[in-house]
């Protein structure tokens, strides 16, 4: 007799950051007053694995002083010991487009990718995923990424078992 097994479906969480005060945070980046926004930490699922979004309005590495750099990274949670390392997540992330009229978005691939366990608190001590060159400072001022002076990015995590 062959056991049945219930169908693991992946644990899938979306997480929606709002950055506000765009423009002038983006002039402290380019003035180097502040290297990079984050956002706050969320948890994915509960007593999950513990991450934020990071943002570098005016780029990191090649895209510095071109355009928008974003990465997920994975954070040191109160839970690190109970879970399973490394972790392997699919991401999708995606600039919201704020027209009224347009529904189109800035996204990236979905890809899957495997985060070891934090060791520490600084980024060197962590595993991120993002994309250096996500979008143009020309392309985001012109296609209704920002209004109101804040963008919107969405995340859409899945954790793969």
């Amino acid at each position: 007799m062959r056991a049945i097994l219930p169908d693991i479906k992946p644990i899938e969480m979306t997480f929606k950051w709002t950055i506000s005060d765009y423009f002038s945070k983006l002039r402290s980046e380019h003035l180097g007053y502040m290297p990079k926004q984050i956002s706050s930490p969320f948890y994915l699922a509960h007593c999950g694995y513990r991450c934020q979004m990071e943002a570098y309005l005016n780029g990191d590495g090649t895209a510095r002083d071109k355009g928008l750099s974003v990465f997920l990274r994975v954070i040191k949670g109160d839970y690190d010991k109970l879970l399973t390392w490394p972790v392997y997540l699919s991401l999708d992330i995606v600039l919201i487009n704020q027209s009224e009229t347009c529904g189109a978005s800035l996204k990236a691939g979905e890809n899957q990718f495997q985060f070891r366990e934090p060791s520490g608190t600084s980024d060197s001590d962590t595993d991120s995923w993002g994309l250096v060159e996500f979008i143009q400072h020309d392309v985001i001022k012109t296609r209704n990424y920002i209004r109101n002076d804040e963008i919107i990015f969405k995340c859409r995590v899945r954790l793969l078992h």
